[in-house]
């Protein structure tokens, strides 16, 4: 079982309040039976919420209900503000929904009351309680802020306890150094303080050591479960929980795969972790360290994203982690890069995605992106595949700043200009690497470049976007040629569409159906250059 960086034991969560209440107690400006028995009442629940818990909740629920009785407007100011700050000390689950209530009242109506200090501290002991980590400190920091050098170092010390408690090992450091100031004298603070620089220097240590041995996973794994262990509050600890799985991954035998497709490209992910333990160890890093950095957490909620997503087939949850995705500081393109891709896994290559697959060139400086489970994506293939579904709508002169995009040694890039209608740009790029085309190919070009100043008709423009998509795509490029031969193929350069269909069918085994083309293609064109 993990100890705590601090000598004294982390409170529980009601130990905390009567402690703390010894600090605290009640003033004499109300004195009256009532009050005095109310305070009574809720120290014996405190006292018997760990033997006798069924005790404890009754004694703290009439505590309650007798506070409110205080709260009465016909009593005078001084007693309802001693009503309110009483029942905010009933820290029992049973009323955890009405205590917000109370002691945002508290402080609305009495904000200079004689208990702000207490009711605040009793508001962030609810916070802490209810998974408010952020509130909880907010309201200590506030308390600290009213109160003297007296009650500083015991706020403090209780405000440390409560970010252990939330796993913030990171802003627990930063307290460390303050407590250590205000505590001149107690050696607690130094030597946890020296503790907790020392867990950073022997992580940092450990790391050296793993780049020497990265090849032996089992005694990395042995290593960084050790030093886990020792030194789960040191800064680096986030990122060794993350190795350390990623480590315990990659052992043999690698048994839970999955083949990841997006478009044209594709990953095979192996595992050796199920993906319920990969989930359930990666959430339980976000859980363990809420102050991870950004780009451990983002590495990890990118993970339970497309897991989720992906193998479990949850579409709920993974959503649920991709909107998380978006409130991690400095991951807000990456969210978008994310959604967009999250949408096209399931898609195919149309214009129904263009929205997406502009999003993706919108951010060319994420790219290459690898976000390590999907395919790596080029900044090529997005401008590809962007261009691509553009073009199969119509052309647009706005496009070809895009085409131009394209790395020089691209073999589409000719066609993309064609398709296009930008026969200048696709000339001389197809003198370029003409010389790498077969005849029967060179001809089909030159039915549709030239002659230069006459635009392609319609058919010609979607021939070349078939052309262009035949080998990645031959799914869509079936569709565009069937579109365009549907007509009475009296034109030219109809041939070249039933050429290209034909190769299409043969390339999927459809033997059948790319004689049935050919033939076609013989009685309509018997001189075809794909004929010889």
């Amino acid at each position: 079982m993990r100890k705590f960086i601090v000598i004294h034991s982390l409170f529980a969560f009601v130990l905390g309040v009567s402690i703390f209440f010894q600090i605290f107690s009640i003033s004499s400006v109300y004195a009256g039976s009532s009050a005095k028995e109310i305070a009574s009442t809720i120290n014996k629940a405190v006292e018997n919420y760990q033997n006798y818990p069924e005790l404890s909740e009754s004694l703290f629920q009439k505590a309650f209900c007798d506070s409110l009785s205080l709260i009465n407007p016909s009593n005078k100011s001084s007693v309802r503000e001693l009503g309110f700050y009483l029942a905010s000390r009933c820290l029992h689950p049973s009323l955890f929904t009405e205590l917000p209530f109370i002691s945002e009242t508290y402080l609305k109506l009495f904000p200079k009351g004689a208990y702000r200090i207490q009711v605040l501290v009793n508001k962030a002991l609810l916070d802490y309680a209810c998974g408010r980590q952020i509130e909880g400190r907010a309201a200590l920091e506030l308390a600290e802020k009213y109160s003297g050098k007296a009650g500083k170092k015991q706020l403090l010390s209780l405000e440390l306890h409560g970010l252990l408690s939330s796993g913030n090992f990171k802003s627990s450091g930063s307290l460390l150094d303050r407590l250590a100031k205000v505590s001149k004298g107690n050696t607690r603070f130094r030597r946890d303080r020296a503790r907790y620089k020392k867990g950073s220097e022997e992580f940092k240590k450990v790391r050296k050591n793993l780049q020497k041995n990265s090849s032996d996973n089992e005694s990395v794994i042995r290593e960084l479960r050790d030093q886990l262990e020792k030194n789960y509050f040191a800064p680096d600890a986030p990122e060794s929980a993350l190795l350390l799985m990623t480590k315990e991954d990659s052992l043999s035998p690698r048994i839970n795969g999955v083949e990841v497709r997006l478009f044209d490209l594709t990953r095979i992910n192996s595992n050796y972790l199920h993906a319920l333990q990969r989930i359930s160890r990666l959430e339980a890093l976000l859980r363990n360290y809420p102050e991870a950095e950004p780009e451990i957490a983002g590495k990890a909620v990118i993970q339970l994203h497309l897991t989720y997503l992906v193998e479990m087939n949850d579409p709920v949850r993974s959503g649920f982690w991709l909107e998380k995705l978006s409130k991690i500081p400095g991951y807000s393109e990456r969210y978008r890069i994310e959604k967009a891709l999250a949408v096209l896994l399931n898609s195919e290559l149309g214009t129904n995605v263009l929205e997406q697959l502009k999003t993706l060139c919108d951010l060319k400086k994420y790219f290459p992106y690898d976000n390590g489970y999907l395919p790596r994506i080029e900044y090529s293939n997005a401008v590809s595949w962007f261009l691509s579904a553009s073009l199969m709508d119509k052309a647009d002169p706005a496009l070809n700043a895009k085409i131009k995009d394209l790395p020089s040694d691209n073999s589409d890039k000719f066609l993309f200009f064609l398709a296009n209608n930008s026969k200048t740009d696709a000339l001389k790029e197809f003198e370029s690497i003409k010389p790498t085309l077969e005849n029967s190919e060179i001809a089909l070009v030159e039915s549709l470049l030239f002659p230069v100043y006459e635009q392609n008709d319609e058919g010609k423009r979607l021939l070349t976007i078939a052309t262009l998509l035949a080998r990645k795509f031959p799914k869509q490029a079936v569709d565009i040629l069937v579109k365009v031969i549907e007509p009475v193929p009296v034109k030219l350069y109809y041939q070249h569409a039933f050429a290209l269909l034909a190769e299409i069918y043969k390339s999927q085994g459809n033997v059948a159906e790319a004689q049935n083309v050919w033939s076609k293609l013989r009685k309509y064109f018997p001189g075809s250059c794909w004929l010889k």
